[in-house]
């Protein structure tokens, strides 16, 4: 971190896709005392070098934002001020009964806190060595733990929430001489001596809270996250070709799985389907599920990681744009019985960028409707160009994407990242607008929302919601200015 007031040096800040090349007064770092090892103290040396720097930011009235692997392909991350780059702040420790506030309620081990800066795979490593796994992840484990919340990432378990549905604390550095633990007052986590040894103020208020959890890197500094996590379990997925007849157009609108065969008709953990616009009477229907030990009859993930079946959608999508002959079922195979931990079957992608993703939030009940309704738009779109439907339980975080009930369907567009690529996704998006399908976008995709949108999106009193939580933590407009970029002021939630 410079130890002089911040000098105009404009540099240029680039996201890992590159859809945002934004040029910013300077790249700042803060990093750990005594590298990896947790300390209460060392973590709090670096909460008061994050206050120096929100100070000096303030002092030279440049605007702040902390980025972390860049994965998103909006600009929420963009500044035209300061960019803290937060990839080094990767402390994670286990809660201990005499932090808790109710030990009795949480299991030991089953609360952690990890700095913001922190990845999944990280976790997942840190996590998989006490015999604890996160819940659920995205698609990719590249994300930092902050950036991942703050934008909604999610995976495809249709009885669990997204990344933020898994978080039970966030520690806040909002000013350069406040800082401030918020969790919940219907569920608190930490007895108050924990916050007073890291100086934070405590502060219960589930209102705040909610908003906390999907605060768009608007909120302050994320420095510190407390994850439930659960005991360490194993995947077993199978990903076959299936008609897209009566039986999975049922399903994708129900998620009643006798349509498809199963004994119970419930959910399996994992459940999601991709399709090729131009091979429309087939999709690739990937199903997980999960055990407490490794099954016996799977394939290993680990020694396998060049095989076609483990690449993740953008991995196809580059693979299809490079091969434009070929068919969505040559790059991305079948396969039955892959096993392994959820870090290794959700790993780091090894897409170089050139695949892009705009993202949309269904309700149960339109996804066909809304896949019918852009399949001809879709077949227009550039060799490479694939839809994906993943679900996951509504989420109770003020304006997470995924809040719709009973399920949220997220009906994913992935293509080249040329300009004919957001021609389509305007369309796509125009369509759905004019049928009425409701629908939310995923912050870190691709969109074009302004004030209106949003508001129509989540409603004038989620938007309030979250607006006064943020000034409840941000009392004073500078610090709100400062936490601010252009993307929240397009849409109206600068304030």
């Amino acid at each position: 971190m410079p130890a002089n007031p911040i000098r105009p040096e404009t540099r240029t800040w680039r996201n890992w896709a590159g859809t945002v090349v934004h040029p910013v007064v300077q790249t700042a770092e803060v990093r750990n005392r005594a590298g990896h090892r947790f300390s209460i103290e060392a973590y709090n040396n670096t909460t008061s070098a994050i206050q120096r720097l929100i100070g000096l930011t303030l002092h030279t009235r440049t605007q702040l934002r902390a980025t972390g692997s860049g994965w998103s392909f909006s600009a929420i991350a963009a500044t035209d001020g300061v960019v803290l780059d937060a990839r080094n702040l990767d402390y994670r420790t286990t809660l201990q009964a005499g932090e808790l506030e109710s030990p009795a309620n949480h299991p030991p081990g089953s609360m952690v806190l990890a700095q913001g800066g922190s990845t999944i795979h990280q976790l997942d490593t840190f996590l998989a060595g006490i015999g604890k796994s996160l819940p659920v992840t995205g698609s990719s484990n590249g994300s930092t733990i902050a950036g991942a919340i703050s934008t909604g990432l999610h995976g495809s378990v249709p009885t669990l929430g997204a990344m933020q549905d898994q978080v039970r604390a966030l520690h806040l550095v909002t000013g350069p001489n406040r800082h401030v633990w918020v969790e919940p007052a219907s569920n608190p986590i930490v007895c108050p001596a924990f916050a007073e040894r890291l100086g934070a103020e405590l502060i219960r208020d589930d209102a705040i809270f909610d908003a906390a959890r999907v605060s768009l890197g608007s909120f302050g500094i994320i420095h510190g996250v407390v994850l439930e996590v659960v005991d360490l379990f194993w995947l077993r997925a199978s990903r076959h070709r299936v008609p897209f007849g009566p039986g999975l157009r049922r399903l994708i609108d129900t998620l009643d799985f006798t349509h498809l065969g199963t004994a119970t008709g419930c959910p399996p953990h994992h459940f999601e389907v991709l399709g090729a616009p131009l091979e429309f009477d087939e999709a690739l229907v990937t199903v997980i599920e999960k055990h407490t030990d490794r099954p016996r009859d799977s394939l290993g993930a680990e020694a396998n990681w060049e095989l076609k079946y483990s690449r993740c959608a953008f991995e196809v999508s580059e693979a299809m744009s490079a091969s434009p002959k070929a068919s969505l079922f040559d790059i991305a195979e079948p396969y039955d019985g892959l096993g392994g931990l959820q870090g290794s079957l959700f790993r780091n992608t090894t897409a170089r960028g050139a695949a892009v993703s705009s993202a949309m939030g269904l309700p149960l009940g339109r996804v066909g409707e809304a896949l019918d309704a852009v399949h001809a738009l879709l077949a227009e779109g550039e060799p490479g160009t694939l839809w994906q439907l993943r679900y996951v339980a509504p989420s109770t975080a003020t304006l997470a994407f995924t809040h719709h009930a009973p399920r949220t369907c997220v009906f994913e567009v992935l293509g080249p990242g040329s300009p004919g690529t957001m021609e389509l996704l305007r369309k796509i998006w125009a369509r759905l607008e004019d049928l009425k399908i409701p629908h939310t976008f995923h912050w870190g995709g691709l969109h074009e929302l302004n004030r209106a949108t949003v508001r129509e999106a989540y409603g004038a009193d989620r938007v309030e919601s979250w607006l006064r939580a943020r000034r409840a933590l941000l009392p004073s407009g500078k610090l709100r200015a400062l936490f601010s970029n252009e993307m929240l002021r397009n849409i109206g939630l600068a304030d």
